[in-house]
């Protein structure tokens, strides 16, 4: 399970009705807004430091993955922070890498919300439910190599989305004289 690899936690809200927590922050306060790219580097809400001191801070390299709503939208964090409580946030535990369990939830993403998802409105998972999924037990050195050949695999894919984006361009051009 997630938890004998990493510490997990959710996230909290300082009192959006405290001009104090948020007027002029300088803080980070990641949602799922801010969970666009693999690496989050800044956020756009921030908080106070007494909105901060609220809140429970994620160090730099956690893994944040949004349980409520969008389920398996995920991030890590390059800044240290804090963030809402619809994401739970795995910081690894030593001889576990973040990036190779970020890659298993990743490519586990949608298993994960057919299979645990719960609820009407909007689907969830809980806390409990995040830090039991399965990751592979598998030696530090075999992490790092499947993190650096999913890297290379996606390097790989994001030159040949180029590439075809190139062609087609081309035979746009072709067409239109």
């Amino acid at each position: 399970p997630l938890k004998t690899c990493a510490n997990v936690i959710t996230g909290s809200t300082p009192s959006k009705s405290r001009p104090e927590y948020w007027n002029n922050g300088t803080y980070y306060w990641v949602s799922a807004f801010d969970m666009k790219e693999k690496y989050i580097k800044d956020t756009l809400e921030k908080v106070t430091q007494k909105g901060y001191d609220t809140c429970r801070k994620l160090p730099i390299g956690s893994i944040l993955y949004v349980c409520r709503g969008s389920i398996g939208v995920m991030a890590i964090n390059s800044v240290e922070c804090a963030c809402n409580q619809s994401i739970c946030a795995a910081t690894c535990h030593e001889n576990w890498d973040n990036e190779f369990i970020y890659y298993v939830l990743k490519y586990c993403s949608e298993n994960i919300q057919k299979q645990y998802g719960a609820g009407t409105s909007f689907k969830s998972i809980s806390q409990s439910t995040f830090m039991n999924l399965p990751i592979p037990n598998v030696p530090y050195d075999a992490q790092v190599e499947f993190r650096k050949f999913i890297e290379q695999a996606e390097q790989t894919k994001a030159s040949l989305n180029k590439g075809m984006e190139a062609i087609e361009a081309v035979i746009r051009s072709l067409i239109a004289e």
